[in-house]
């Protein structure tokens, strides 16, 4: 019989293929959302990475006591940070949208309607003076 050690290159093969497979899939892993809120309703930070607009203000109602009304319809991704108090930061996370806010006692409420029905903006024409003049 012939005991011929391996050659490294044979014993390595499953390391690498473990590799390979780990590598794949973290960089073909769906990215997960997360919301994080710090400090106090006058100076806060919101930092969102891929969380859902209903997620980001479930975590300011549960730091703030905020109580939200949100339409099923309304679906946005939010990525970023923003810092500033909880009025400031509000009208930020929901440009875009339709909204009002009042203060119930010691609470905020924020109602969202939809999307936002902006008219579109519309240039000025600007006439020259010799538009005006007909031959």
């Amino acid at each position: 019989m012939n005991h011929w050690p391996a050659s490294p290159s044979i014993q390595s093969r499953p390391a690498c293929a473990i590799v390979i497979c780990t590598m794949l899939c973290t960089v073909l892993a769906p990215a997960r959302s997360e919301t994080l809120v710090s400090g106090e309703a006058a100076a806060l930070t919101v930092e969102a990475h891929d969380a859902a607009l209903q997620e980001v203000f479930a975590a300011l109602g549960t730091s703030f006591g905020l109580q939200v009304t949100i339409p099923q319809a309304v679906d946005r991704s939010i990525s970023g940070t923003y810092a500033g108090s909880l009025p400031e930061i509000i009208p930020r996370l929901l440009d875009g949208f339709d909204f009002f806010t009042r203060q119930i006692g010691d609470h905020l409420e924020v109602v969202i309607f939809g999307a936002s029905a902006r008219a579109p903006v519309i240039a000025p024409v600007v006439r020259r003076a010799a538009d005006d003049q007909h031959f």
